[in-house]
């Protein structure tokens, strides 16, 4: 019993500190990517705003490590809606972090505008930019000061309204899109608190997405797609996934994320307006996975239809 206290004492704190050195706090300031991202694109694109013909509301709630005490979890709200010029789009992104005593907490406004590349491909341009605020409160932590006299944990951080700034663009037709985004590229300054909390904006990811919509026969879809993550420091990471939809009502799909994750998928649409989705990731590592029970998430989304358009994109939506 005392070896096992010892040992998720262990975790706990490994844990912690891997949140607070460079390999985690750098994602603490990219906008996080969720499972099921081909349906919340908005978060890491602001070109796809507005794209459909009708707007979304949508929630996110994602848990990681369950069963690890303090591992992360992210709360996500996201508003998107094309105007009444149909070649215009804005959204909204409140998005909440917590990781042990951490904080970050965004608020950004999405625009898009949509250029005709021909009767059937069309490119989407955007902007995001908005205000974040950081905070970590180091003394609650409360390390052993007899094995851990480290003084970057006795002085609480607290940042408030650095600006955020992104660009991206959204290329599609009828079968298939291709995103490219940078939703962080300011480079925000932490003179003001320890010198281990730099990281923290240093790294500004791009993200490459893309996916394929096959109609198969008894109205069944299959759309397969890849999401590429990369920063400079920081290593490539992959993420291939296929989801399969039956009768435009129930999806189910896998992923494999080459930091050793694999996901699965399960959505479900409701009367043509309400979305419910749930994902889990499991880590196939060697070093978590006897600690936890997986990553899960939660994601609820309505439509609304607010110049009642009746085009290609306000009966079909697989992206």
């Amino acid at each position: 019993m005392e070896k096992n206290r010892h040992t998720f004492c262990y975790v706990r704190l490994l844990t912690i500190l891997t949140l607070l050195s460079g390999g985690y706090i750098s994602y603490a300031q990219t906008d996080p990517i969720f499972t099921q991202y081909s349906t919340s694109v908005q978060s890491i694109n602001p070109a796809y705003c507005g794209m459909w013909d009708k707007g979304s509301v949508q929630m996110l709630l994602k848990r990681y490590y369950v069963g690890v005490t303090d591992a992360p979890l992210n709360q996500s709200v996201s508003f998107y809606s094309p105007i009444k010029n149909e070649n215009n789009g804005v959204g909204l992104n409140v998005i909440n972090d917590l990781y042990g005593f951490a904080r970050r907490l965004s608020l950004t406004g999405d625009y898009s505008y949509k250029v005709k590349l021909s009767i059937n491909h069309f490119l989407r341009l955007g902007l995001k930019a908005g205000v974040l605020n950081f905070s970590n409160a180091l003394n609650a932590y409360n390390l052993d000061p007899n094995n851990f006299p480290d003084v970057n944990f006795q002085e609480d951080v607290d940042i408030k309204y650095m600006a955020t700034w992104g660009v991206g663009a959204f290329m599609y037709t009828n079968n298939y899109y291709i995103s490219l985004s940078i939703p962080q590229i300011i480079k925000n300054s932490f003179a003001e608190n320890r010198s281990n909390y730099s990281s923290l904006a240093e790294l500004r990811y791009v993200y490459l997405t893309g996916g394929y919509v096959f109609k198969m026969p008894h109205d069944i879809v299959l759309k397969p797609s890849i999401l590429i993550k990369a920063a400079k420091g920081a290593q490539l990471q992959f993420d291939l996934a296929t989801n399969i939809i039956f009768l435009d009502k129930f999806w189910i799909g896998a992923m494999y994320r080459t930091n050793k994750t694999i996901a699965f998928i399960a959505q479900w649409v409701i009367k043509d307006q309400f979305k419910l989705g749930y994902a889990i990731d499991y880590s196939i590592s060697g070093d978590i996975k006897s600690y936890q029970l997986g990553t899960h998430e939660i994601m609820l989304s309505y439509e609304f239809d607010p110049y009642k358009r009746t085009s290609y994109y306000s009966r079909q939506k697989y992206f």
